[in-house]
């Protein structure tokens, strides 16, 4: 039951913040380390840049376009948003 224990902390943690924009949690890996899952803030900027930068086009694309292929362009564009409902 660790991986239910697990589960349910982390739909805690997520219910617990009303704005996603301070979302943190810390995890611990298998090999013990600690990590640290956050909200991006604006002085991540320059290093997400240039993450992207270092990027192969292969990547980018198998980041950003694969593993999507079941949702409509639509609503991959909604669920974006956050909009809830699709209007025509």
């Amino acid at each position: 039951m660790p991986g239910a224990q697990k589960q349910q902390r982390k739909l805690r943690s997520v219910a617990a913040v009303d704005d996603l924009s301070h979302y943190s949690v810390i995890e611990r890996l298998r090999d013990g380390r600690t990590l640290e899952i956050r909200a991006l803030l604006p002085g991540d900027r320059v290093g997400v840049l240039a993450a992207i930068d270092h990027s192969s086009a292969q990547s980018l694309y198998r980041r950003l376009f694969l593993g999507r292929s079941a949702a409509s362009p639509t609503r991959r564009l909604c669920s974006c948003l956050r909009w809830t409902s699709l209007t025509t």
